[in-house]
């Protein structure tokens, strides 16, 4: 499988895996473990760690760039998280074209930025997505095994979309044919038919057991410390080497739990070593004096919870679910609403070029047109719907 990065007819604008875990909690019972863990802090539960059945074992997918968004969880703290955490996450819904499933009906979602794209995790109405999606221009490509694959009807470049009784994969970029042998892959694994990695791996094994399927946790383990979530400048090269990392986020009473999960892969030091590392490069972050840190730590692994304390909750919108085509036509924009949901014309604007147009104002719904003038120009022109909480994404291109 190939690890590009895929480009998107549509994205979030702020995304990556600093994106993914910006919205990031902690979980899981210690009842059966050794020691004082999270002393401070009230215990933890999340669902369990189903992502993980999706994911193939094998060097060709690279796991640290995988989210998994517990969509159910997200939506019942919507009036207690901050609005850009719960837009962070439900807006990836958005990121492509409506294909039938409405975000109430989604519970689980996993982003895969360096695979066959977004995973819908779910039994969904195979026969509504069909209709759907040729009913917005898409056409059925190929089958496999039970698995549906559907293509743009007049682009060689588009959202592509595999469905199956497990759930359904968008893509929003690269060839059909590679699109077709990637997802499928992921259709096996999840149906038990190749080796899933964490069962290939005790180590992913381990972090999933332990963070489960909180409201986020990454679907990997990087090299790297997570300092998207706290800034440390004291961890040695030793320590820093000899350790992967996992995060998850829950959130408890107000505040989100930000847990950094850590393996030792290093034999030659010492796990006393690490924990004081840890301990004292974390207590002397940023993040500390604003929140509260734990330290816990067995032969293997350590752990750290950071609270990050929500001033302001509510108020985060939930994703707006369009197909919209644009087309030039002499100096006129054309844009056509296909399906999905009504969109206020006051959110969304023309970009041509470095200039950017309104397109007025009042509710933009399916089955409606839209003309608007241009003049002459060259220039690519694509179509931003925008937010307040900066979840800017592009939901059409012409040009």
């Amino acid at each position: 499988m190939s690890r590009r990065k895929r480009s998107r007819r549509r994205y979030l604008m702020s995304v990556g895996v600093a994106g993914m875990v910006g919205l990031a909690g902690c979980s899981g019972s210690d009842d059966d473990r050794p020691g004082e863990r999270f002393e401070e802090f009230p215990t933890l539960e999340a669902d369990d760690p189903t992502y993980r059945e999706w994911l193939p074992a094998g060097d060709d997918f690279w796991f640290g760039s995988v989210g998994a968004y517990n969509l159910a969880q997200y939506r019942e703290l919507q009036s207690e998280l901050s609005a850009s955490m719960y837009e962070g996450a439900a807006h990836w819904v958005s990121s492509g074209d409506y294909f039938g499933v409405d975000f109430e009906e989604m519970e689980k979602l996993i982003v895969s930025l360096h695979g066959p794209g977004l995973i819908f995790p779910g039994e969904f109405d195979q026969s509504a997505i069909d209709e759907t999606l040729r009913g917005t221009g898409y056409d059925q490509s190929a089958t496999r095994d039970g698995v549906s694959f559907y293509q743009p009807r007049d682009a060689d470049d588009g959202s592509k979309f595999a469905v199956g009784e497990e759930g359904v994969i968008e893509d929003h970029g690269g060839s059909t044919d590679e699109f077709v042998d990637e997802a499928f892959v992921f259709f096996e694994t999840v149906r038990g038919e190749r080796e899933r990695q964490y069962e290939r791996s005790d180590r992913f094994r381990r972090y999933t057991d332990d963070v489960g399927w909180p409201l986020f946790a990454i679907g990997g383990l990087r090299e790297r410390f997570p300092s998207q979530i706290a800034e440390v400048d004291t961890l040695s090269s030793e320590i820093e080497e000899s350790l992967v990392w996992g995060v998850a986020s829950e959130y408890t009473d107000g505040t989100v739990v930000n847990r950094l999960w850590s393996w030792r892969t290093d034999d030659a030091v010492s796990q006393a070593d690490i924990k004081e590392a840890v301990e004292s490069a974390v207590e002397d972050s940023p993040e500390a004096e604003t929140g509260e840190v734990a330290v816990w730590t067995d032969e293997r692994v350590t752990e750290i919870a950071l609270t990050e304390p929500i001033e302001t909750g509510g108020g985060g919108e939930d994703p707006r679910q369009t197909s919209i085509r644009a087309t030039i036509e002499g100096e006129t924009l054309q844009l056509s609403h296909l399906a999905g949901d009504p969109v206020d014309l006051g959110q969304l604007e023309a970009e041509i070029g470095d200039e950017k147009r309104s397109l007025g104002d009042g509710q933009f719904g399916p089955g409606e047109e839209l003309t608007v003038e241009i003049g002459d120009t060259d220039e690519r022109i694509r179509i931003i719907d925008t937010s307040p909480e900066e979840m800017d994404q592009i939901v059409a291109r012409a040009g």
